[in-house]
Order: C-alpha cells, then sequence, then structure tokens
C-alpha cells in the first residue's frame, strides 16, 4: 500500500511587488508560514533526502534543492562542525522552477553534524551522522499528496522524504515516473511534482535498491 497522507497547504503574506497570489505548499501535510523577504515569497524547500541520514566517512553527496518563491532566493548553508561535514559552499542562488544541488562532504572521522539552509528566515535543518561502515537503505517512509490539481498552479505539489531506516550507501532518493504515468505529471529531483493532465500517476521513490510507490491523482 502506497505511504501517503493527506494534502495541507499555507497561505503566506502578500507581494509588495505587483499583485501575485502567494505560493501555497502541499507536501502530504507539513504545513509553512510564508515568509516575505524582497521580491520574493519563500514557502518551503523540497530536497531528496530525509531531516536525517546517514553517510560515510570521506564519502560526497549531492542533495537536490528546490525552493518555492517568486524570485531568485540567496541561501545561506551552514555546517555545526566543518571538520564532520563540509558543505561545498557557504550561500547557493536558488531559482524557482529549477534544482540546485548542494554538495556535501564528510570527513575521514565517524560523528554527527547539522547543515542548516536558511533563506528569508526560513530554515532547513539536515542532521547528519558520518560513519565507518555503511549497507544499504532497509525501509522508506515518504508524504505525498493524494490529489494535485491543474486548477491551482501556484501551489508547490511535493513528495517528502521522511526516513530511510538502514546506513544506505546513498541517502539521497531519486523520484521516477512510469513511462505510462509521464504524460500526467513529471518530478524533479527535489521530488517537486508538476502535474500535465487530468488522471492517475504512479511514482517510484528509490533509495539503494529499497523502492515504494505511490499513486497520485490529478485532477482539473
Amino acid at each position: 500500500t502506497p505511504d501517503q497522507t493527506g494534502t495541507g497547504d499555507a497561505n503566506g503574506p502578500a507581494d509588495p511587488g505587483p499583485a501575485t497570489p502567494p505560493a501555497q505548499v502541499d507536501d502530504g501535510g507539513a504545513n509553512h508560514t510564508d515568509t516575505a523577504v524582497p521580491g520574493v515569497i519563500v514557502s518551503g524547500y523540497s530536497t531528496a533526502v530525509p531531516p536525517r541520514l546517514v553517510i560515510k566517512t570521506r564519502a560526497r553527496i549531492r542533495v537536490p534543492i528546490q525552493v518555492d518563491a517568486t524570485g531568485p532566493v540567496t541561501v545561506q548553508v551552514r555546517s555545526s562542525n566543518a571538520k564532520v561535514v563540509t558543505p561545498s559552499t557557504k550561500t547557493l542562488t536558488a531559482v524557482p522552477g529549477k534544482v540546485a544541488t548542494l554538495v556535501l562532504k564528510a570527513g575521514t572521522k565517524p560523528g554527527k553534524a547539522a547543515v542548516t539552509l536558511t533563506a528569508g528566515g526560513k530554515t532547513l535543518k539536515l542532521t547528519i551522522a558520518v560513519a565507518k561502515t555503511v549497507s544499504r537503505a532497509t525501509s522508506l517512509t515518504v508524504s505525498a499528496p493524494k490529489t494535485v490539481r491543474l486548477s491551482q498552479p501556484n501551489t508547490l505539489y511535493r513528495i517528502q522524504v521522511k526516513k530511510i531506516s538502514g546506513t544506505p550507501a546513498s541517502p539521497v532518493a531519486t523520484f521516477t515516473v512510469d513511462k505510462k504515468s509521464k504524460k500526467f505529471l513529471s518530478v524533479s529531483k527535489a521530488g517537486v511534482i508538476t502535474p500535465k493532465k487530468t488522471g492517475r500517476a504512479t511514482i517510484a521513490v528509490t533509495a539503494d535498491k529499497t523502492t515504494k510507490k505511490i499513486t497520485i491523482t490529478i485532477k482539473p
């Protein structure tokens, strides 16, 4: 049975520029409060990694990141312990509709660190454990909307990777739309869903060799 939860969205304050509907977030129930910053409305982040993950010593992982905004966003990146995990950059520019990539490099010794991404007062925190050995993912927990609507173009629909159990060699999930479903929607590397036409679509979320399939209905 696909792991799905109910949908949720959040409306933010009006952009001080020309009248533009504030973006909404629909990520399977995780509500967010929009924060107005000059020229943009940051509604939330979407990534292909869980909030807690394990990576191997000396490993490098590429984390796809996508923000919901009305303009380019400068994201500040910080590590609580650079000897354990070092981000590839201290600032990252995210453009609406595009996926930015953050590279995280693990240190030579086991330990724990928090990597935080901040923009416009909103923060995404990743808690990372670095281990000498990793094996594989044993299970996968995801959250996704059951329904997306073509009539709500200002809603950010996304798949959230809640948890990857075990010590996966690759803690970054991938999203694959099956061949028959590609005409109904697409999914970015960061898990953001773009509906195309009404119907039902199946998406496979994979970490290592562990896969969870979810079904989403696209309505007018």
